[in-house]
C-alpha cells in the first residue's frame, strides 16, 4: 500500500458529520495535500536484522522510550550518557527519528 493510498483510506474512513458529504475525490485531494506538505510515515525497525542494517548516525526511539544513536558497527550511545552500549540490545520496535542518509 502506498503512502497516498494509506492516507486516502484514513481520510475516507474518518467520521466527520460536521463536514457534510466527503467524496473519494475530496479524500484523495486531502491525502495529496498532506503528502505535498512533507508528511512521511516514520520508518520502524522491527527485527534484529533491520537493526543491524541501520547506518551509523541514525537516531532511534526504542520501544522502552530510549533515544539512542548508532555510533559505530557494534555500539550505540544514549543521549545524556557518554558510555557506549551494544547496539544489538535496542528494545524493538524502534522508530527512526533521524537518518543522516535521508537528510
Amino acid at each position: 500500500m502506498t503512502a497516498r493510498t494509506e492516507l486516502v483510506d484514513l481520510v475516507w474512513n474518518v467520521e466527520t458529520p460536521s463536514l457534510g458529504v466527503l467524496t473519494l475525490r475530496d479524500a484523495e485531494a486531502i491525502a495529496d495535500a498532506i503528502l505535498a506538505a512533507g508528511y512521511r510515515k516514520p520508518r520502524v525497525v522491527t527485527t534484529a536484522m533491520e537493526l543491524e542494517a541501520v547506518p551509523r548516525g541514525v537516531v532511534l526511539r526504542s520501544k522502552a522510550g530510549t533515544i539512542a544513536a548508532r555510533f559505530d558497527a557494534v555500539n550505540g550511545v544514549v543521549f545524556g550518557d557518554d558510555r557506549p552500549f551494544p547496539w544489538g540490545i535496542v528494545d524493538l520496535p524502534a522508530v527512526v527519528l533521524y537518518d543522516p542518509t535521508e537528510a
